[in-house]
């Protein structure tokens, strides 16, 4: 675990001013996404929406959570509620279905 802490630690460092890291969560358990952000990372990335509803709720507060795979139509809604941003955008149609849903919601996604 402490290998985790070091390597994020000498990442935060090389990366320029400005520069966001989003951590792939994949296969990753709750402990080590905790000692990711507790190390400084502050944005998760997921790129399955199962298993981004069982972690976002039990990681804590103050994480922005990116959706980095690829979305399906029928999970939008899904993705609308868990995510802070939709990295994988791939048509318009998609990019019309999520801003519904988020507009549903009273929510802004850039």
């Amino acid at each position: 675990m402490e290998n985790i802490t070091l390597n994020v630690k000498r990442l935060l460092e090389e990366v320029p001013h400005g520069v966001t890291i989003v951590a792939a969560a994949k296969t990753r358990t709750l402990t080590e996404m905790r000692q990711v952000l507790e190390s400084g990372i502050t944005s998760i990335g997921h790129n399955f929406i199962q298993e981004a509803e069982a972690s976002n709720t039990n990681v804590g507060d103050g994480v922005h959570w990116h959706f980095i795979g690829h979305l399906q139509r029928n999970k939008v809604k899904k993705a609308a509620l868990l995510f802070d941003i939709v990295e994988t955008i791939d048509s318009v149609a998609l990019a019309a279905a999520l801003d519904k849903q988020c507009c549903l919601l009273g929510k802004f996604m850039p």
